[in-house]
């Protein structure tokens, strides 16, 4: 199997918000389809319906033995028998933007993935909001930049990268970068302890339903804006 360089590009851009970007193998509608698609999104995320519509239905069925070769932990052991968890969209503009609630912690937190086309490749900008504390950005980041490795290699035709290994690496790298930045350009600052009772992506190990709430307006990015900005895309909160 190819060895991967795969290291923690993921930004605070704002107290409790996470960005990830990623430039990944085009067209937007087939990358859309790995977002959506239960037998796609399978291959490096979770399987699970998803409703694509605001206040639509959202089922994450996490099984991560499925992501790679590499046999799951056993401090992650409990979760490849874990129910789906639900939530909500929130906001849907295929085959651009799709925002949902996060159902691991209840829907406190949400994701926005947004696609910006450049050339044969897509650029995917994956920003998650409303995280509470350091500890749970160090592994909802290392989580993500994870599955999105092995997006990556599906999309490029590759043997999937090992999804635990991959994980491990990126949250000592986050660690590191947490430890070198003092909390001024890493994820946050203050803690070196990483979480250990919730899986990769900050899930807790009981489910809790997802709370509705009502979505403001997203603001409108200004023409010839880019992925780059870091204020113009963000999604005003409730």
């Amino acid at each position: 199997m190819k060895t991967h360089d795969f290291m923690a590009t993921g930004e605070a851009i704002a107290p409790g918000t996470v960005r990830i970007e990623r430039l990944l193998p085009g067209p937007a509608e087939r990358l859309w389809n790995y977002l959506t698609d239960s037998e796609k999104r399978r291959l490096w995320l979770a399987a699970g319906g998803m409703e694509l519509f605001p206040g639509g239905k959202v089922e994450l069925l996490f099984r991560h033995r499925e992501l790679s070769s590499e046999p799951t932990p056993d401090r992650y052991k409990h979760y490849e028998t874990s129910p789906a968890m639900v939530s909500e969209v929130i906001e849907c503009d295929p085959p651009r933007l799709i925002t949902y609630s996060w159902p691991g912690d209840g829907g406190k937190s949400e994701v926005t993935f947004e696609l910006f086309p450049e050339g044969s490749n897509v650029r995917l900008v994956l920003t998650h909001r409303r995280l509470e504390g350091a500890e749970i950005m160090i592994s909802v980041a290392s989580g993500w930049e994870a599955h999105l490795g092995i997006l990556e290699d599906r999309l490029s035709g590759r043997e999937p990268r090992g999804f635990w290994s991959t994980h491990a690496r990126l949250e000592r790298e986050y660690a590191k970068k947490n430890s070198r930045s003092g909390g001024d350009g890493g994820i946050h600052a203050g803690t070196s302890n990483l979480v250990s009772a919730r899986d990769p992506l900050g899930c807790r190990s009981t489910q809790i339903p997802p709370k509705r709430r009502a979505c403001c307006p997203r603001p409108g990015r200004a023409a010839g804006a880019g992925p780059g900005l870091k204020t113009t895309h963000l999604r005003q909160l409730c």
